[in-house]
């Protein structure tokens, strides 16, 4: 053990490394994958990326995330309907995993039906960095009081 000024010993010190958030990117565009994992790494995220639906359900089944990024167009189709399916199953599956949704076709009724269907929120491509990364604090700080809340309703319940 490392001796201190005094003649004493100390503990070595152990830093207890806190959990980054993980987020799960998915968009069958490489390049956006990469500028939104580098993005979320200098700010603090861990991330994994992909471009399929059935791998991004896969990849949901075998890690914990905090919060997915989903593209809503995997094929020249652009009526979002890709995104909104994939982000039904998450939701069946995942109740409490917060959705965000993105495309390069945004339009307000597409991004009235996302929410309506359930994302947290829509933000479009190209996005703002820092609007971006609000966006994703404020999600992330709803759902974390969001699960104290259903959290404290069922030790209610219990009581």
């Amino acid at each position: 053990m490392p001796m201190n000024l005094m003649g004493g010993s100390e503990a070595p010190m152990t830093a207890k490394k806190e959990e980054l958030p993980k987020v799960l990117i998915v968009d069958d565009d490489e390049s956006v994958q990469v500028s939104l994992a580098l993005l979320l790494k200098q700010n603090g995220f861990t991330t994994k990326t992909c471009d399929d639906p059935t791998l991004a359900l896969s990849l949901l089944e075998r890690q914990s995330f905090d919060l997915v990024l989903l593209d809503m167009n995997f094929s020249m189709e652009t009526s979002g309907e890709e995104g909104l399916a994939l982000m039904h199953e998450i939701h069946r599956r995942y109740p409490s995993l917060p959705v965000l949704l993105m495309t390069a076709w945004g339009s307000i009724s597409l991004a009235v039906k996302g929410v309506k269907a359930g994302a947290a929120d829509f933000f479009t491509k190209p996005w703002d960095n820092t609007n971006l990364m609000q966006l994703i604090h404020t999600t992330l700080s709803l759902n974390e009081k969001n699960a104290t809340t259903r959290l404290s309703r069922q030790q209610l319940d219990t009581e």
